[in-house]
């Protein structure tokens, strides 16, 4: 049930924020440039959080919002993305893992996949508490800086009910703000749009099979940037 901040967006409505970022991707950098494409996908996270502080400033929220660290009850959730999260996240684990440990980050997502292969979006969502996003840990997200717009537009108004949701398997309607979800959706369709422009692979993609295809794909990224197929239609 969204709590729907209603007025004019002004420069911050979302068509003007997907034409910006479009525009952004589709401009960076003359040539295929891995580093100019995770730049402005980082641009594009902090975009989003000032865009939600701006907002949020000139109209105060009625009711706070619930999520604090440590509530992870969103994170069972399957997630998809755009192209350019997925290889700003690749990035971001390969900086952080050892090379030898590669193999074993390898077989860890597609242990993920397996155990979900075969199974419906409405089975997933029933059974999301046997599904934790594979980079939780102890109730804390392990690529934080870099969670996806979808990640980071998820909210609740009230734990205990997200609570009571993931433990009763099943989707109880909750109580959000609308306004940072079309946010997201904004930011998200501006990569899309972007990354077409300059004729790359754009399909929306599940977290761990991006992921997973991605670390398994020597050059993945410049592959990409070059319009070659990375990835494949898998959803996980």
């Amino acid at each position: 049930m969204p709590i729907l901040c209603q007025g004019e967006f002004l420069m911050l409505s979302p068509a003007l924020l997907t034409a910006g970022v479009a525009r952004r991707v589709a401009e960076a950098g003359a040539a295929p440039d891995p580093a100019a494409l995770l730049a402005v996908t980082r641009e594009v996270y902090a975009l989003w959080d000032w865009t939600v502080r701006q907002f949020e400033a000139g109209q105060p929220l009625p009711e706070p919002v619930a999520c604090r660290p440590g509530c992870s009850f969103c994170c069972y959730n399957r997630v998809e993305l755009t192209p350019p999260e997925a290889f700003l996240m690749a990035d971001f684990l390969l900086r952080g893992v050892a090379p030898a440990q590669l193999p074993g980050l390898l077989a860890a997502l597609e242990e993920e996949l397996a155990r979900r292969r075969g199974l419906s979006p409405t089975e997933l969502a029933r059974r999301r508490r046997e599904f934790p996003c594979p980079f939780l840990s102890r109730d804390h997200c392990g690529i934080y800086p870099v969670r996806p717009l979808m990640c980071r537009a998820m909210h609740s108004l009230e734990a205990e009910h997200c609570r009571r949701s993931l433990e009763s398997a099943e989707l109880l309607p909750d109580r959000y703000y609308e306004h940072r979800h079309d946010f997201a959706r904004a930011l998200s369709r501006g990569l899309i749009e972007g990354a077409a422009r300059r004729g790359c692979q754009v399909l929306p993609l599940d977290l761990v099979a991006a992921l997973r295809q991605i670390l398994a794909t020597p050059e993945a990224l410049p592959r990409w940037l070059r319009g070659e197929p990375v990835f494949t239609a898998e959803r996980g």
